[in-house]
């Protein structure tokens, strides 16, 4: 989020969309890592390929070095393959066994630089 100012020369948020650019998860512990600069909340889209047999976790970092385990909060229409979490229901980890797999997870990141999502286990897809 960054701060301009208006016509009265009040200051107004203004909100901004900051995308990572796709990334293959291939192994065990593969990560993708999110500048978050502020932002707080995030909307993360997975995209299986192949037939992803993994575990993948969501993490958040108040420091840029330490994570810790986020809640994620699946949103079901935004999702497809395997056993779709249900809306609204806090996710912290899931294991996907699909040929094809979107996952659309939702989350508060106040107060937090960077977001990363891990696969924890790993077989085959990506």
């Amino acid at each position: 989020m960054s701060i301009l100012k208006n016509l009265l020369n009040q200051l107004m948020p203004h909100l901004e969309a900051r995308r990572t650019a796709p990334v293959v998860l291939s192994a065990i512990n593969a990560e993708v890592v999110h500048d978050l600069n502020g932002d707080e909340s995030a909307v993360i889209f997975i995209n299986g390929t192949g037939t992803l047999n993994a575990t993948y976790n969501v993490q958040g970092s108040p420091d840029g070095t330490n994570y810790f385990d986020l809640i994620t909060y699946p949103y079901s229409p935004g999702c497809l393959g395997g056993t779709i979490p249900v809306a609204g229901q806090p996710l912290i980890t899931e294991a996907v066994n699909a040929a094809t797999v979107q996952r659309m997870l939702c989350m508060a990141t106040g107060g937090l630089q960077r977001l990363r999502v891990r696969l924890t286990a790993w077989t085959s897809g990506n």
